[in-house]
C-alpha cells in the first residue's frame, strides 16, 4: 500500500514547494476575494448557460485543432517530471471567503459530442476536478476518463469559474484502485480567442498532508450540474478497501479512503474536499446507500459519502509515473 510517509524523500525530490508569505492568512483572503470575484458567480450561475457556453467553446477547440478522445488519453497516460505544489495554507478562513476563493480552483468537467443530425456538440455527462499546479495541472476521478459511448466520440473539457475552456492534452498519471487521474490542459478559448492557463484567474490548490476524523469540510462540486454548489461536514470515518475504491478493481492492495458527511450527487465526482485552511483533503469518489426492511418494506436510513484521502494523491505525484495497479 502506498503511503505518504515512505514517500516524502521523493516528493522533496520532485516537487518544488511553493511557500507562502505569512500574510496569506483569513483577512487577506476576504481581501482578494472582494476585487477578484469570479465574474460567473458573482453574478448569479445559469447551469444551462454554462452547459451550451462549454459545449460552443470546447467544440470550436476541438475543431481548430487534434485533440483524444476521453478514452485515448487514458490509454496514453504519460508520466511527471516536476510538478510545483502549494504548500499547506495554516491559517483558517470563513466559509464564505473559503467559497469565494477555492472556486476559483474547481473546474468544471464535462464529456462532449459532435451531433449526427445537427452542427452544434452536446453534453453526454459531467463531473468536477480541482487545479494543483498553475501550470494547468489537475485531478480528477480516473472514471472521468473511462466512461465509454459507444454511439460516439467524446471529448474532456473543462472550465474555470470565469468561463475560460480548456481541453485536455494529457492524462499524466493515474491509479485504479484509488480512481485518481492527474492530467495537464492543453491550450483554451475565452470570449472566443486562444488563451494559455496563466491567463485565467484560476488558482491552484493545496493539498493537505493529513486529515483527522471529525474535522469540519467543506466541498465545492457540481451535483446534478448544479454548478458550484457548496456543501459541509466532517470527516466521519477513516478506513481500507479491499477491491480498490470502488469496488471494481482486481487489487490485493489495501486501499484508504475517508467518509464524510457533507452532501454530493452524480456530477461530484472529482470535486475538493477541503478543511478549514482550504487544504484539499480528500476528493469525492462514491456513495453508497444503507437500507432497512426488505422487499417493498425496503427503505433508504442514511448515505455513506467515499473520498480519496489527499495523501493517495501525493504519493501518486511523489511516485512521477502512471499508477496502475490492477492485475
Amino acid at each position: 500500500m502506498m503511503t505518504f510517509a515512505s514517500s516524502t524523500s521523493t516528493i522533496r525530490l520532485r516537487i518544488t514547494a511553493l511557500l507562502f508569505a505569512s500574510a496569506l492568512c483569513a483577512p487577506a483572503i476576504a481581501q482578494e476575494v472582494e476585487s477578484h470575484g469570479s465574474d460567473l458567480i458573482s453574478a448569479g450561475l445559469d447551469d444551462r448557460s454554462i452547459g451550451r457556453h462549454i459545449e460552443a467553446e470546447g467544440g470550436a477547440l476541438i475543431e481548430s485543432r487534434e485533440f483524444k478522445s476521453t478514452v485515448e488519453l487514458l490509454e496514453a497516460s504519460g508520466s511527471i517530471a516536476t510538478l510545483t505544489l502549494q504548500h499547506p495554507r495554516t491559517e483558517p478562513i470563513a466559509p464564505a471567503d473559503l467559497y469565494e476563493h477555492a472556486s476559483r480552483g474547481v473546474l468544471v468537467v464535462r464529456h462532449i459530442f459532435k451531433c449526427d443530425h445537427c452542427p452544434r456538440w452536446h453534453t453526454l455527462s459531467g463531473g468536477t476536478a480541482f487545479v494543483i499546479s498553475a501550470e494547468g495541472v489537475c485531478v480528477t476521478n480516473r472514471h472521468m476518463f473511462e466512461q465509454k459511448h459507444d454511439d460516439h466520440r467524446t471529448y474532456v473539457m473543462v472550465m474555470t469559474s470565469d468561463g475560460a475552456v480548456f481541453g485536455v492534452e494529457q492524462v499524466l498519471a493515474n491509479d485504479a484502485p484509488a480512481d485518481i487521474a492527474i492530467f495537464k490542459l492543453s491550450k483554451g478559448r475565452f470570449e472566443s480567442r486562444e488563451i494559455d492557463f496563466s491567463e485565467t484567474r484560476a488558482i491552484a490548490l493545496s493539498l493537505a498532508h493529513s486529515s483527522r476524523v471529525g474535522e469540519s469540510v467543506s466541498l465545492i462540486a457540481h451535483p446534478e450540474n448544479s454548478c458550484y454548489t457548496l456543501t459541509t461536514g466532517v470527516i466521519s470515518r477513516r478506513a481500507v478497501t479491499h477491491r480498490g475504491i470502488n469496488s471494481d478493481v482486481d487489487t490485493e492492495e489495501l486501499v484508504p479512503a475517508i467518509e464524510v458527511t457533507c452532501e454530493y450527487g452524480v456530477g461530484s465526482s472529482g470535486g475538493p474536499v477541503m478543511d478549514r485552511r482550504m487544504n484539499v483533503v480528500g476528493m469525492v469518489c462514491n456513495t453508497s446507500t444503507v437500507y432497512s426492511g426488505k422487499g417493498r418494506d425496503k427503505e433508504p436510513q442514511m448515505v455513506r459519502r467515499r473520498c480519496i484521502p489527499s495523501e493517495r494523491v501525493l504519493s501518486l505525484i511523489a511516485q512521477g509515473k502512471p499508477q496502475d495497479n490492477r492485475k
